[in-house]
């Protein structure tokens, strides 16, 4: 008697998009088991040394364009005649450096982390400008507070809450990570964030936002308003004059509680995505 063992059937070919899907998860998966191996490192670092904090302060001669670079956080606001720079930074296992150096017409101050080494690592600048004194702010890992100036300032945060308050000049956000509060602006306002709640109010000039996730709010603007986000609600708050209003919303809901005119002089733009658009009166 002779008995005859079927084979299984082959497995089925997978196709160039599967086999491309099953690459692009394989290198996800890697990347993220490093990125844990990473913070894994950090902390055990971290917890394992004591953190040794440094401090350093120095002045310099007044400068049209003063820009601050920091891994950690940053103030600034309106002092003497010179330009003066205090520093703090706490690390383990690794180091933060310090450089200030002229470059055409600003002063340029530098306290960052030497990412490349495993370790925990903060690096501070609290900063006073003269008056008139325009104001950048580069922060990769920190809050940022700039207040009392009289200059144009821009600020681009990466992890970290923004506040600006009391600015005479025109104010520029742009944040990836961390909510954003902007108050008493003369001037105009811009201000973009990926991941964070925006609040503005208080603004003389015109206000320009768009957010990718987080709420808007805005209140008490002099100028245009032109607000935009994809996901998020938004809501803006009139001064009591009738204003030229466009909404539009692909998902959510549409309020307007407050006097609109289309030939009115000033112009309130709001548009998301997936959010409620909302114009309503003063704030309470």
């Amino acid at each position: 008697m002779t008995t005859t063992l079927e084979r299984p059937p082959a497995p089925p070919k997978r196709s160039a998009g599967a086999r491309a899907l099953v690459w692009v998860g394989a290198i996800v998966g890697a990347l993220m088991l490093v990125s844990g191996a990473s913070s894994l490192v950090d902390l055990l670092v971290y917890s394992n040394a004591d953190p040794a904090t440094v401090s350093g302060s120095a002045t310099y001669d007044a400068a049209p364009v003063v820009e601050l670079v920091a891994d950690g956080d940053v103030t600034v606001a309106t002092g003497d005649a010179s330009i003066h720079v205090e520093r703090t930074s706490r690390t383990a296992s690794t180091h933060a450096s310090y450089k200030a150096a002229m470059s055409g017409n600003r002063l340029v101050v530098k306290h960052t982390c030497d990412w490349w080494r495993p370790g925990f690592c903060e690096a501070g600048l609290n900063v006073t400008v003269p008056q008139g004194t325009e104001v950048v702010v580069r922060s990769s890992d920190g809050s940022v507070e700039a207040t009392s100036l009289t200059g144009a300032v821009t600020v681009h945060t990466s992890d970290g809450a923004t506040r600006i308050d009391d600015v005479t000049g025109a104010v520029s956000v742009r944040s990836v990570d961390g909510d954003a509060t902007i108050t008493d602006i003369r001037g105009d306002v811009s201000a973009r964030s990926s991941d964070g709640s925006v609040d503005i109010s208080q603004v003389t000039g015109s206000v320009t936002t768009h957010s990718s996730d987080g709420r808007t709010t805005i209140a008490g603007v002099d100028g245009n308003v032109d607000a935009r986000a994809a996901d998020g609600d938004i809501t803006v708050y009139g001064n009591g004059d009738p204003v030229a209003l466009t909404v539009a919303t692909n998902d959510g809901r549409q309020t307007v509680d407050a006097p609109t005119d289309p030939d009115a002089s000033v112009s309130v733009a709001i548009h998301t995505v997936d959010g409620d658009a909302s114009y309503l009166g003063p704030r309470p």
